[in-house]
């Protein structure tokens, strides 16, 4: 359907926003794919043609509410912050969703694949330092909403953790294991995607997502840890199991039940 509609192609034709819109659209429907594939590719991918990144289209005029919008605030100032907040998140979210495309590196030559890896963790890195840098003038620059835009920063931070394991997860595979620097990364990525959401007060069940993946991450790196981190990573396995029983849904019953029979087991080891 998003190709039927040419949600891939930058069409000039259209109005800014249209163009603004349909862009965000397929960004989100990038995004999904990725979440649904993985490094794994566990279901198949129809996106043949990604599209690129164009963070021009994203304005904080086309995310600035009035009266004729959902979202509305009684101050112009908190109204124009929430519009710059929200234009930095979809910004850095299109750029993810384009450094994180497990397709792009299927063919590339062995040689050049840790190149190539570099280069895109450099990029994430750089693109969330800007980021970053544009939340802390936000919250000095509007202070009165300082913790409004903490929340949405604290989004911000949990896709750049999420990414970064994502290509972690990708190199593990490409060389059929990490290396003791390369499994600390992740377990202090894993640290730090779980300790933003205990902060953040979302009512989304996508968050739980993130949550699953922090704690499949601890089950998977527990065994080729050093004993010390072995301690440190039963016990946040523990706390992320704690976490999931207060928002226990259902639908993640399978996720629920295999975290917990691997914490078990775990357990009864000598």
């Amino acid at each position: 359907m998003a190709y039927a509609l040419g949600l891939h192609l930058d069409c000039k034709y259209f109005a800014p926003i249209d163009r603004y819109n349909r862009k965000l659209l397929f960004t989100n429907i990038k995004w999904i794919n990725i979440n649904i594939s993985g490094s794994h590719n566990f279901s198949p991918c129809y996106l043949t043609e990604y599209g690129g990144s164009n963070v021009s289209l994203f304005e904080p005029k086309w995310q600035k509410p009035d009266e004729t919008t959902f979202i509305y605030f009684d101050g112009i100032d908190e109204n124009e912050a929430y519009s710059i907040c929200i234009t930095e998140y979809h910004k850095f979210q299109d750029i993810c969703t384009n450094l994180v495309w497990f397709p792009s590196f299927y063919n590339i030559e062995s040689k050049k694949f840790m190149g190539s890896w570099n280069s895109r963790m450099r990029k994430l890195s750089e693109a969330y330092g800007k980021c970053n840098l544009s939340f802390i003038k936000l919250k000095q620059k509007y202070r009165i909403y300082y913790y409004k835009i903490l929340a949405i920063e604290n989004q911000v931070k949990m896709f750049y953790h999420f990414s970064t394991l994502q290509l972690y997860e990708l190199l593990k595979h490409r060389n059929n294991g990490l290396k003791p620097d390369q499994q600390a990364m992740v377990l202090s990525n894993c640290d730090a995607l779980f300790d933003c959401l205990r902060e953040s007060n979302i009512p989304s069940p996508f968050l739980q997502v993130y949550a699953y993946l922090v704690g499949l991450h601890y089950l998977n790196i527990y065994h080729q840890s050093i004993s010390l981190q072995k301690k440190r990573t039963k016990e946040r396995l523990k706390q992320v199991l704690n976490y999931l029983e207060t928002k226990f849904l259902k639908l993640f019953s399978l996720n629920y039940l295999m975290l917990k029979v691997g914490c078990e087991l775990i357990d009864d080891e000598k």
